[in-house]
């Protein structure tokens, strides 16, 4: 199978989902607040995701989808997918952002297939936490470390 991967923030899109994310419901400086503690904590990847995942505890997801939503593409994002797929290659869109959010955008991109955080949502709400990815015991210890 050939395949084309695309990275959703900042390349597919023309901004970052979080960042809008962050901006819609007043959280910039919990996410700059954060990005010190990373630093200053050594955290990997993946606690960082598991903190972010917190601060939108409670959020609709709807409302999620709706901000990422008005995220515009970057101009030729649509025609590379395009041309991609007429080649006879399959598109994945890759991204650190949730699972509902890049299949939102891989819909509208015509994406055949997603990498993405597993988001945990109860009655449309996000929860707060990730659903863990399988990381079996052969792999090496860095996966965990680096969230693969």
């Amino acid at each position: 199978m050939r395949l084309g991967l695309l990275d959703m923030d900042g390349t597919v899109l023309m901004g970052r989902s979080l960042s809008a994310l962050a901006h819609a419901f007043g959280l910039e400086e919990k996410l700059r607040e954060l990005d010190v503690e990373k630093e200053r904590l050594g955290l990997s990847e993946r606690e960082v995701a598991a903190r972010i995942a917190r601060l939108f505890a409670g959020r609709p997801l709807r409302e999620l989808k709706r901000i990422v939503d008005f995220i515009p593409f970057t101009p030729g994002a649509v025609w590379w997918v395009k041309r991609v797929r007429e080649a006879g290659a399959q598109v994945a869109l890759v991204s650190d952002s949730w699972r509902p959010l890049v299949e939102r955008v891989a819909r509208r991109l015509g994406v055949d297939l997603v990498w993405a955080n597993d988001l945990e949502t109860e009655l449309g709400l996000v929860t707060g936490r990730l659903i863990p990815p399988p990381c079996p015991s052969h792999l090496p210890p860095g996966c965990r470390q680096h969230a693969v």
